[in-house]
C-alpha cells in the first residue's frame, strides 16, 4: 500500500512539474511575441518621424503621428507648417537599416534604443542612434520622449 501511495505521489509531482513547465513556455513565447511586435512598432515610428518624403504632406504626417506620440513632442518633432508646393522630383534623404537594439521594460514604461542610417542624395551615410521613451496610455504605447544618443 505504501509503495502505491509513493508511486502516485511521484506521478502527481511529475505531472505538476510538466504542467508548470508548459505554462512557463507559453508565457515566454507570448512575451517574445509581444517584444517582437513592440520592436516593429518602435522601428516604424522612428522611421515615420525621421523620414522625409515629398509625397506626404506635413498635415498627413502629423495626423499619422498624432495617435502614437505625446502632443507636445509631436509639435517639437513635426511642427505645424503651412502647406507648400513641393517638387516630388527633388532628391531627399533616405533612412536605412532601422533596428531596435535594446529595450528596457519597466512597469507601464519602455525605453528603446534604435539605430538607423540617413543616406543623403549624394550617397553619404550618417549613422544615428536615438533613445525613445514610451508610456502606456489606454492600452496603447505613446512616445513621450525621443532624443539622439551616442
Amino acid at each position: 500500500m505504501k509503495k502505491k501511495t509513493v508511486l502516485i505521489s511521484i506521478a502527481t509531482v511529475v505531472i505538476v512539474c510538466l504542467l508548470i513547465g508548459s505554462i512557463a513556455m507559453i508565457v515566454k513565447k507570448n512575451q517574445k511575441k509581444a517584444e517582437k511586435e513592440f520592436k516593429a512598432y518602435n522601428e516604424t515610428l522612428v522611421y515615420d518621424i525621421y523620414n522625409f518624403s515629398p509625397e506626404i504632406t506635413n498635415n498627413e504626417k502629423r495626423a499619422s503621428l498624432k495617435t502614437r506620440m505625446d502632443a507636445q513632442l509631436m509639435d517639437q518633432m513635426c511642427p505645424p507648417l503651412p502647406e507648400l508646393n513641393r517638387d516630388p522630383s527633388l532628391p531627399v534623404n533616405t533612412l536605412l537599416n532601422v533596428k531596435t537594439e535594446t529595450m528596457t521594460n519597466k512597469k507601464e514604461e519602455i525605453v528603446a534604443d534604435t539605430r538607423f542610417v540617413i543616406k543623403t542624395p549624394n550617397g553619404k551615410e550618417y549613422p544615428q542612434k536615438v533613445r525613445a521613451e514610451y508610456k502606456k496610455n489606454d492600452n496603447k504605447w505613446i512616445l513621450m520622449k525621443i532624443q539622439p544618443i551616442n
